[in-house]
Parts: C-alpha cells; sequence; structure tokens
C-alpha cells in the first residue's frame, strides 16, 4: 500500500509539473508563405516571408523574405537562416500561441542593416476555418531597425 502512495505521489508531481497544453506549429515539416503588411523604421511595404514549420512541429527556421511597395521596401530582404521556437499555447477563441524567433537578419540594397541581437516575440493567432490558416503578428527592436509585421498564411497554424 506505501508502494502504491509513493507511486501515485510521484504521477500527481509529475502531472502538476507538465504544462496544460502543449504548443506547436501544423502541419509539421511543411514549407509556407506569409504576407501582409510590415514596416522597417517606418517605411510601410508588404513583406512576403518564406518559412518552414520543423518535423516536431515546435517551431522552424525562416528560409527568407523580400518586400514590395514604394520607396526603400524592394531594397529590403530577410536572410534565410533565422530560427522561431513555439512558446506558449492559449485554446481560447481560434486558439493562440506565441513563438521566440531569434537570430533574423534585414538587408537593405544588399548590406546587412539590422541584426537581431536578442529574441523577439511572434504572437500567432488562428483564422476561423474556413478560410483557416494564421496570422503573425511581430513588432520590436532587431539590433538599431524598428521592425513590424501583420502577416497572414494560409498553410499554418498553432495547435496544442
Amino acid at each position: 500500500m506505501k508502494l502504491l502512495a509513493t507511486i501515485s505521489a510521484v504521477a500527481l508531481a509529475l502531472g502538476a509539473s507538465a504544462p496544460a497544453f502543449a504548443q506547436h506549429v501544423a502541419p509539421a515539416g511543411v514549407a509556407f508563405v506569409a504576407s501582409g503588411p510590415a514596416s522597417l523604421n517606418g517605411a510601410p511595404c508588404t513583406l512576403t516571408l518564406n518559412a518552414n514549420t520543423n518535423a516536431g512541429g515546435t517551431g522552424g527556421t525562416i528560409t527568407g523574405g523580400s518586400n514590395t511597395g514604394a520607396g526603400i521596401c524592394p531594397l529590403i530582404t530577410i536572410d534565410s537562416g533565422a530560427v522561431y521556437t513555439m512558446k506558449t499555447y492559449n485554446p481560447a477563441g481560434n486558439g493562440s500561441g506565441t513563438a521566440e524567433l531569434t537570430g533574423l537578419v534585414v538587408r537593405v540594397g544588399g548590406v546587412v542593416t539590422c541584426t537581431q541581437s536578442a529574441p523577439i516575440t511572434v504572437t500567432i493567432t488562428n483564422r476561423a476555418t474556413p478560410p483557416g490558416g494564421a496570422t503573425l503578428a511581430v513588432s520590436g527592436a532587431i539590433g538599431a531597425c524598428n521592425v513590424a509585421a501583420n502577416l497572414t498564411s494560409a498553410t499554418v497554424h498553432v495547435t496544442s
């Protein structure tokens, strides 16, 4: 009886330390595109961001990005190699989550202009089905630059 009580106590302790919801981006192991309004130091552009989800759905990699719009926009590109990792999931509404983005490098006219030194949070909010997918919102400092984006992807969403 004492052994059963000990096993039960350990099981309860392990269950209490685990999060109620795991966070993932789905589908796992796919390339996707997200696009929408974005700005670099206040210059309004339209960003097309290429990315993928890793095989476990716990995050993924940015594989590049380009901008369209007036003025400097066509000169702004995003390097491949930044990584995002899912951090939270909230089942309320259509579901939402946060991811931590690291390693973002932005170029203007081919010259490295902004290099990320501290993680930045990306908020991912599932859209109703249909049309499905999610919006990805980010704003903050990337090195000496201020960036903001509100992108839409028809492919990915967050889940528990």
